[in-house]
């Protein structure tokens, strides 16, 4: 497993006015907390965060924090960030704290591959669920979890239970629930899920 080191800096006022000037100089303000101890407020690169966020496991990537001007470190992940409303750039980042030898339990996104047989007979694609949670060691969190869908026909779906089976990974969703689902071109609506709290999105094109 490869962990990312990232050095960061105490920040030792907090407050938007304080927050607005740490921004202004370049860098984004963050907290680090979790693990039953004290949340610390720091300071980081907002260039260095977002290449992490961008690279295979982006926010299930494991990083070692370093506090800069001491021999302080701890192992972190993102647990979540912040952007601008207008810019989306990137303005807050929370850390939590991981002890690598218990799971975790984290969110990893979906990404359907292939063109389905029933598309290329005129059906319709949509997909029901753009990520799932699972529960693992730090060190085994996928980036995405990749799903074939080529072989799918008019009126039939996909499955967690259809989901690749990873070492170490353990899906928290019933083995029943639809991820992907290819309608007839004449359908007037698509799935629903029995709980009714599932988003449907017709994939016109890859998942980036």
């Amino acid at each position: 497993m490869a962990i990312e080191e990232v050095v960061v800096k105490p920040r030792l006022i907090t407050g938007k006015e304080e927050s607005g000037r740490i921004r202004k100089q370049g860098m984004i303000p963050a907290v680090v907390y979790g693990l039953k101890g004290e949340s610390i407020s720091v300071v980081v690169a907002p260039k260095t965060m977002n290449q992490i966020i961008k690279s295979d496991l982006g926010m299930n990537t494991v990083l070692l924090l370093k506090m800069e001007g001491t021999d302080q470190e701890r192992h972190v992940m993102i647990r979540d960030i912040t952007r601008h409303p207008v810019t989306s750039r990137l303005s807050h980042v929370d850390f939590l704290r991981i002890d690598l030898s218990k799971k975790v339990t984290a969110t990893v996104q979906i990404e359907l591959d292939g063109s389905p047989i029933g598309v290329k007979l005129g059906g319709l694609l949509t997909m029901v669920r753009h990520e799932i949670e699972v529960e693992c060691l730090a060190s085994d969190l996928p980036g995405r979890i990749h799903m074939d869908v080529s072989n799918l026909g008019i009126d039939e779906a996909l499955r967690v239970s259809d989901l690749p089976s990873i070492p170490g990974v353990e899906y928290k969703l019933e083995a029943q629930r639809t991820i992907a689902v290819v309608h007839a071109p004449d359908a007037e609506a698509v799935e629903e899920e029995e709980e009714g709290d599932d988003v449907v999105e017709e994939v016109v094109a890859d998942q980036d």
